[in-house]
């Protein structure tokens, strides 16, 4: 069963009622499911045969902000996916927020060990139209990276690269209306490790005359944070 642990004194406040200190540390055991983060276009890197546009440009109009490709291309469109909050039990010392002892266990006299916690990607939604399709091919993937001082730099799979099926290929009703697919990370896992970057890569290709436009990418994931 999940628990929430309130750790610390209760006090007073100014309505004379009996409360948790608000400077308690809490502790959520039980993991969040819900959580969705929107990764900005603008976080897209080294974009080739693709560029990040305003379809709709002018001060007077709404933006209809996309990356886009034109048409007989093969497009790479690299973007980094890693503006989450992270919990790294490495941190935890006698002096960090929540303490713990020397030997491993929380300074609240409960006996636990910090939980392994973090945030876990489970899966990435994109939004894209296509018109003139379609689509020869549609690939994806996605990569941990983790950069250590004196260490060679590693890089685990969360997504293997791979084509996405032919039904997510064909044409939108138009070049405003989205397709909105998404692709689970077959193992997932929290990512409570010191200096990861999360990275995908979508790699559209276009046959003559198609056109394809890059509207969202969603990072869904569960959370669960001292």
């Amino acid at each position: 069963m999940p628990v929430t642990r309130f750790a610390g004194a209760h006090t007073i406040n100014a309505s004379g009622q009996n409360v948790i200190d608000q400077t308690s540390p809490l502790q959520m055991d039980g993991a969040i499911t819900i959580g969705q983060l929107p990764i900005p276009l603008a976080n897209a890197l080294l974009l080739v045969n693709a560029v990040l546009t305003d379809n709709n440009a002018g001060q007077a109009n709404a933006p209809d902000l996309s990356i886009n490709v034109a048409a007989s291309q093969t497009a790479v469109i690299p973007i980094s996916c890693s503006e989450y909050i992270k919990q790294i039990n490495s941190f935890l010392s006698t002096a960090s927020v929540p303490p713990i002892l020397n030997d491993g266990t929380l300074a609240d006299n409960s006996g636990d060990a910090p939980i392994v916690k973090g945030t876990k990607v489970t899966s990435l939604e994109i939004s894209y139209s296509v018109q003139g399709g379609p689509l020869t091919s549609l690939n994806f993937r996605a990569d941990i990276n983790t950069y250590k001082n004196g260490v060679a730099n590693a890089t685990a799979v969360a997504i293997a690269n791979a084509a996405l099926a032919a039904g997510n290929l064909a044409n939108t009703t138009n070049a405003t209306t989205c397709r909105v697919v998404t692709i689970p990370v077959t193992i997932p896992a929290f990512d409570n490790i010191d200096n990861t970057y999360f990275y995908i890569k979508i790699s559209p290709v276009t046959p003559g005359g198609c056109t394809f436009r890059l509207y969202s990418v969603m990072m869904n994931f569960t959370f669960n944070y001292l």
